[in-house]
């Protein structure tokens, strides 16, 4: 046995051999007799069962069954589909292989997505490979324990009384399991290709998947990656519908998704948005009148018990499904694809987690499983779904190398300029708050970036900042966990918390656009783009930023100049924005300008048409 391997079982109604036929697992006792793979006849010394609810082993891939299609191994192997833990060994030419390192995306898959579970697993007395729907599988070995099943008290004390009042004479020969056990290597890799082989020749085989890296291989036998096949192509009827599935209604601050569900308007279809956690009732008003208002249907309570209900209600001649973050991919990629057949399906992110999680790991090792976790996530999502949407190029790129042949696309969302300014951002410096004196920060402080980035901004760069220019005080607008930062204030940093900000378009055009001349985003970590760098730049307020905080944001010119790593070099350039007026316009200017040009409905529209023409196209290319 492999260190650390898991315990292997039979999903209930597989059917085992037997003398003189087959019974299903789940109907078999102590006592009972069993055939084995060498023709021995053996008795059932204990039984273990465990019983699982869907939606409490969602996601979880070391537990969701894995199915073996009927024929899969060879010609009637198995006999009829058979379904096994992912961590069951079957005896294959010559070696013991967990089904799981058989994955082929094809013939032998993972379930996402199913109402419950039972695993049965069969100690004989001794161990052995049973045949189960004809396939040669290891009996339950007893120095994995018994702790974790159903029973696990119940072992026979009595077989051999058992045994003589059954009359069953008992084979004695060698037992089946003095065999290697192999996740990986030449052995394995051969029986992988023979099984591929077959594929081949079974009846209407899915197109296969682009192949993944050579470094992320690893990462699809370990997780055992569930298939990604081709679905057939919708109707094509008149009305166009759309649905986008989300963990809970977005307030209207969510401005990716409330921009997506209108630039899908734009292009034509019906949309329903849909909360996972059906509670339309408690969400945010003001989101749901923006959402009725803009003629998007919303589902859930108290109309739909589940989001299985609303999609088995409302998912017929559905043509595009939008999945919004990883954890809802994941959850209900698989139901979507079976109420919705045809339909395309897109998973949507505003940042790749992972990628901000990895960046602590030096300083927080304890990071380091939580951002693998979340990769396994991301990557799961991206990988089921037939296009995925980011928002920066960073994240396409990251997203492209490990997953060669993905249909991945930049999508910006909407930023609003309607609140800059009356007067041109050229002569803003000198109109509008010339001769106020201020660098602004805002914040969702509950999250670690955020809070970071303000306790550094307080106290590494604006110390520098003060040398130089001591009238110049910091204000920390925290939208989120005001009582993070609270300790930051004192002489020359404000605390103030703006009620809906992220509801209100002008909510920090009418808060700091008063009070401040510059803003700074210094994130140290993070990932994709930082929503209030577009919000400053949109109002004429420069913002100096990080690497980070500028991430998906394609800049050039005056505003490459905004851009430093350093607290040194922060705090210069949060000075010379308020000495030099000609540098504070241009930098304005050329901020309102790229925002317009490049975050505006126009280029939302363009994105989206461009993703969504592409994946269908390739779809009618597979077929």
């Amino acid at each position: 046995m492999l260190p650390g391997r898991g315990i292997g079982s039979f999903a209930a109604g597989t059917r085992i051999a037997v003398p003189g036929g087959e019974v299903p697992v789940d109907q078999l006792a102590l006592g009972d007799h069993v055939l084995t793979a060498s023709g021995a006849v053996r008795p059932v010394r204990w039984i273990g069962r465990r019983s699982y609810a869907g939606h409490f082993i969602a996601g979880k891939l070391g537990t969701l069954p894995v199915l073996v299609q009927a024929e899969a191994l060879g010609t009637g192997l198995p006999r009829r589909d058979l379904l096994l833990a992912p961590d069951h060994g079957l005896a294959l030419d010559g070696v013991l292989i967990p089904v799981a390192a058989l994955l082929n995306r094809t013939s032998i898959r993972q379930l996402t997505v199913m109402d419950a579970i039972e695993y049965v697993h069969l100690e004989l007395d001794h161990p052995d490979l049973l045949l189960a729907e004809g396939v040669a599988a290891e009996s339950f070995a007893p120095l994995t324990g018994r702790g974790m099943f159903q029973g696990a008290d119940a072992a026979d004390r009595d077989g051999e009384g058992r045994r003589a009042r059954r009359g069953v004479a008992l084979s004695v020969v060698p037992s089946g399991l003095d065999l290697p056990r192999l996740a990986d290597g030449p052995a394995v890799q051969a029986v992988r290709a023979r099984i591929a082989a077959q594929a081949a020749l079974l009846p209407s085989p899915p197109a296969p998947a682009p192949a993944p890296s050579t470094a992320l291989a690893g990462l699809l036998v370990q997780t055992g990656l569930p298939p990604r096949p081709v679905r057939p192509r919708g109707q094509g009827g008149r009305r166009r519908r759309a649905l986008v599935l989300i963990d809970s209604l977005p307030e209207t601050g969510n401005v990716n998704v409330l921009s997506h569900v209108g630039g899908l308007r734009r292009l034509g279809y019906q949309v329903a948005l849909a909360p996972a956690d059906r509670c339309i009732d408690s969400a945010d008003p003001a989101a749901v009148s923006v959402l009725a208002e803009a003629g998007v249907e919303c589902l859930g309570a108290p109309r739909h018990a589940s989001l299985e209900d609303v999609l088995r209600q409302n998912g017929a001649g559905v043509e595009l499904v939008t999945l919004y973050g990883a954890a809802t991919a994941r959850r209900y990629e698989a139901l979507v694809r079976q109420h919705c057949p045809g339909a395309l399906v897109m998973f949507a992110t505003e940042a790749l987690q992972h990628r901000g999680l990895e960046a602590q790991v030096e300083s927080r090792p304890d990071l380091l499983g939580p951002a693998q976790a979340m990769r396994r996530e991301e990557l799961l999502a991206a990988y089921l779904c037939d296009v995925t949407l980011v928002t920066s190029d960073e994240d396409a790129a990251t997203l492209r190398r490990m997953l060669p042949g993905l249909a991945v696309h930049v999508v910006p969302w909407e930023v609003s300029c309607a609140n800059a300014p009356a007067a041109p951002c050229g002569n803003w410096g000198q109109a509008a708050n010339g001769g106020i004196l201020g660098v602004g920060m805002v914040g969702r402080f509950g999250h670690a970036d955020a809070l970071d980035a303000a306790r550094w901004l307080a106290r590494s760069v604006m110390p520098l900042v003060w040398q130089r220019h001591p009238g110049i005080e910091l204000v920390l607008a925290a939208d989120e966990a005001p009582e993070a930062v609270a300790g930051l204030a004192g002489p020359g940093v404000r605390i103030v918390r703006p009620e809906a900000l992220d509801a209100a378009a002008d909510g920090m055009a009418g808060l700091l656009g008063g009070m401040v001349r510059v803003m700074a985003a210094p994130l140290r970590f993070g990932a994709g783009v930082h929503r209030p760098v577009l919000d400053s730049l949109a109002r004429c307020l420069p913002c100096v930023m990080s690497p980070a905080s500028a991430e998906g944001l394609n800049l050039s010119g005056a505003l490459l100049d905004l851009v430093s790593q350093g607290a040194a070099a922060k705090s210069e350039a949060i000075v010379d924005l308020h000495r030099d007026a000609a540098r504070h316009a241009a930098c304005a200017a050329a901020g309102f300008e790229l925002v317009r040009r490049d975050w505006s409905a126009a280029a939302v529209d363009a994105a989206l048409r461009l993703a969504v023409g592409t994946a269908a196209s390739r779809r009618r290319s597979s077929h």
